[in-house]
């Protein structure tokens, strides 16, 4: 699986199959995926030690502003609390992991969140090798967004909607958890807890791919019942923007409806 002779092309026809053939639903109505790699995870080396530099870091920075630290802190326990990762308490090390740094960056004019942390997938380990160099990216399988904005231009009424904390919505299987794990301390002088995630993490190249993938499958499996949603998915989404409309306000309620229905049936993906 060597990725220098996967081009765009090829490595969206690899991850097609691969999504295929690994993903599944549960009872709840949520989607469980496999992250496709074009190396095996075992050329990754030792990443433990680069990313406790980097929390020590990151700790040195949050001393120095409380407001940021709290922030951060309010992050990791919204991330435990909502089931997106769990702590590790084994002594021993897996025999192929990943280690993730992370950091903040303040965004103050945002209206959803003042503190975007962002996972850093890219970080080599001893090898040379990263979790995000060694991952098919999948390509993109929605429409430009130049086409989806035309589109949206010619309805006389306009329907825009959010899909919320889109990738942490959908699980990762727990085979590969092992290769999404961050570390944390509460305090500075506090010691390390190690965590896994158990959801897509934005931050990996295959992301973006894995949730555009979700959302039509969830149009093939659900989409028969919500044939307005159905369309309006298929056509008018960018990543996690719906930007879709309808010519009187009748169709509009309608369209509004059938979306609410449809993401209904993909158990706790709110839509706002």
């Amino acid at each position: 699986m060597e990725d220098e002779s996967f081009n765009l092309n090829s490595q969206t026809k690899f991850c097609e199959d691969h999504f295929v053939n690994n993903h599944r639903r549960d009872q709840t109505g949520h989607y469980i995926v496999q992250m496709a790699f074009l190396k095996e995870p075992s050329c990754l080396g030792e990443s433990k030690k680069t990313d406790i530099r980097r929390l020590n870091s990151l700790w040195r920075k949050l001393e120095a502003n409380p407001n940021l630290q709290q922030l951060y802190r309010n992050f990791i326990h919204e991330y435990l609390d909502m089931g997106h990762m769990e702590q590790m308490f084994e002594v021993l090390e897996p025999t192929v992991a990943y280690y993730m740094p992370h950091h903040g960056v303040l965004r103050p004019d945002s209206k959803s969140t003042s503190l975007r942390t962002v996972f850093n997938a890219s970080c080599a380990t001893s090898t040379g090798e990263a979790l995000n160099s060694i991952l098919a990216n999948g390509g993109v399988i929605q429409d430009e967004l130049f086409a989806i904005l035309l589109r949206f231009r010619k309805n006389r009424i306009g329907l825009i909607s959010d899909i919320k904390k889109m990738f942490r919505m959908i699980f990762i299987d727990e085979s590969q958890r092992d290769l999404l794990r961050i570390i944390w301390k509460e305090r500075v002088d506090d010691s390390i807890k190690t965590y896994k995630m158990n959801r897509v993490v934005y931050g990996t190249t295959c992301a973006p791919y894995l949730a555009q993938r979700v959302l039509k499958q969830l149009v093939m499996d659900d989409g028969h019942n919500y044939p307005l949603a159905a369309s309006a998915v298929s056509s008018d989404m960018y990543m996690d923007d719906l930007l879709a409309g309808a010519a009187d306000i009748y169709s509009a309620k309608q369209l509004k409806e059938q979306l609410i229905e449809l993401f209904r049936s993909w158990r706790r993906y709110a839509i706002a």
